[in-house]
């Protein structure tokens, strides 16, 4: 019998976040568990039941198609030990543990060496043979990205909503990842009707020609990604020689992931180089008046129409002869703004801006695509497409 102690918060939060990716639905059942490897370590003086010591308890979980996640915490086990048990009865027991203070696990190996028990909160799981597990896809490459995690979670939680959801294209399923010239990276999110684009600086690089060349990382990971980078610390990147793995390390998190293979569509001939109309904005008075007016049009086309009025932006948008809505806001307007946009689109690419105070959406004709920036966030912009619709008399 193999005893660990460790904290009862450490390790719900560790379960919790690990269980974020084991796959719902499954043919292989291993994929639904959780392993658990244990290190033998605690320092001399330290009395059993006092905070954790030297050892460690690393959670794996592998949906042997697109992403491993290992998330190592601090912990006091007397003797090293692996196990594996059902990823959902642990969470759930895990949400059952007391806010501070140890807990202790308990773990009896069968005579087989390989199968076991363990037991939680006096609650005993079957453990089986961890050896089942799909194996973990390590990178092979020395060489990395090393950038802030917080800028790096930012920008990805910006681009995630246009990720495309549609496999019929699966390059688009992604978050194309390339370093560019000026030494950022740039990532870019697209799904046919709107494109996200973000730049995050880079601490430390590759040499020259070194893991270069482009990536496009499933949106399951990017996901993934987006919960799990919450500490202030680095994180870094690094791709296999072939630029089918890459592995991301935040502290004691590592995701791995299956990166989609295919070319990406050339997005920066995408993004308007010129226009012929400015609006600038109040960021949330045009989210809450395009809210509104997505109740009129949310069992129709979805389509609101933006259009300048002097000083004012105009938002209006009808459904049938039965419903109608008009508003307007103070606006800073150069040039005959006007463009239909869908509702959700416009929805999306505001909450993206977030917290900047003030957009700038930069227009061409009716027809062309919508930019969207400001001059509170400069490494991010969105393009829109529009929506056809006959103006008349606006």
């Amino acid at each position: 019998m193999t005893t660990l102690t460790l904290d009862a918060a450490a390790l719900r939060l560790a379960v919790a976040a690990a269980y974020r990716a084991v796959p719902r639905r499954t043919v292989l059942p291993s994929c639904s568990w959780l392993r658990l490897d244990a290190t033998a370590g605690r320092t001399e003086e330290q009395a059993l039941g006092d905070a954790p010591g030297g050892g460690s308890l690393t959670l794996t979980a592998n949906d042997a198609e697109c992403v491993a996640l290992e998330i190592r915490i601090a912990a006091d086990c007397a003797e090293a030990f692996s196990a594996a048990v059902d990823g959902k009865m642990l969470a759930d027991l895990c949400k059952r543990l007391p806010k501070r203070g140890p807990v202790v696990l308990t773990y009896i190996a069968a005579t087989d060496g390989k199968s076991g028990q363990l037991t939680i909160a006096g609650t005993t799981l079957r453990s089986y043979d961890p050896d089942d597990c799909p194996p973990v896809p390590r990178s092979d490459s020395q060489d990395s990205w090393t950038l802030a995690g917080g800028a790096l979670a930012d920008a990805l939680r910006r681009v995630l909503p246009c990720v495309a959801t549609d496999a019929s294209r699966p390059v688009l399923t992604g978050v194309h990842i390339e370093q560019r010239r000026d030494g950022a990276l740039w990532l870019a999110a697209a799904d046919g009707f709107q494109l996200a684009v973000a730049a995050v600086a880079v601490a430390a690089a590759p040499e020259a020609g070194a893991a270069a060349h482009p990536i496009i990382v499933p949106g399951a990971a990017v996901r993934l990604l987006v919960a799990l980078l919450t500490g202030p610390g680095p994180v870094t990147i690094a791709v296999n020689a072939s630029g089918t793995v890459a592995t991301f390390r935040h502290g004691d998190v590592v995701l791995t992931t299956n990166l989609l293979q295919g070319t990406f569509p050339n997005y920066q001939q995408l993004i308007p180089a010129e226009h012929k109309a400015t609006v600038t904005v109040d960021r949330v008075a045009l989210l809450e008046a395009v809210k509104s007016a997505s109740i009129v049009v949310r069992d129709g086309s979805g389509i609101v129409r933006l259009y300048d009025s002097g000083n004012f932006l105009t938002i209006s948008a009808r459904s049938g002869v039965e419903y109608e809505y008009e508003s307007a806001i103070p606006a800073e307007i150069e040039g005959d703004a006007r463009i239909a946009l869908n509702a959700a689109y416009i929805a999306m690419a505001l909450m993206a801006f977030a917290p900047a105070k003030r957009v700038t959406l930069a227009l061409g004709t009716p027809s062309s695509p919508a930019l969207w920036t400001s001059a509170e966030l400069p490494d991010y912009q969105q393009v829109t497409m529009p929506m056809f619709v006959e103006w008349g008399d606006k």
